[in-house]
């Protein structure tokens, strides 16, 4: 089994401990982990292109997350979210974050990935 965590915190801080717990519990357990830490990467917001509002990946907007991480986490067994409140709501990095992955659970991907998989907001 595999998690992937996202740390959606603008700074190190009590997020980073919670994920820390987190990870080790998960090791413990023989859970695979990986962290994805949105402050440290670049990643810009969606275009809202036609392609965005049908759900498809977006051509339009070439960045590393685009290029370099979203291709490499498709394939987790768990997803947890981790962000700290923000007005009420999520971090900026974790509303992009997940503006950008909105595509993943598309009419013709709901059954393959979005019920296999578990999202955990924390």
């Amino acid at each position: 089994m595999k998690a992937l965590i996202i740390n959606g915190s603008h700074r190190a801080g009590n997020t980073d401990i919670l994920i820390e717990r987190i990870t080790a519990h998960f090791n413990q357990n023989q859970i695979e982990t990986r962290e994805l830490v949105l402050r440290t990467i670049e990643m810009k917001l969606p275009d809202g292109c036609e392609k965005c509002a049908e759900s498809e990946i977006c051509p339009n907007v070439k960045d590393q997350f685009s290029e370099e991480i979203e291709p490499t986490i498709r394939d987790f067994d768990i997803y947890i979210i981790a962000t700290p409140t923000w007005d009420d709501g999520v971090t900026p990095l974790t509303k992009i974050f997940w503006d950008r992955i909105v595509s993943w659970c598309s009419e013709k991907r709901l059954s393959t990935l979005c019920e296999l998989s578990s999202f955990v907001l924390i």
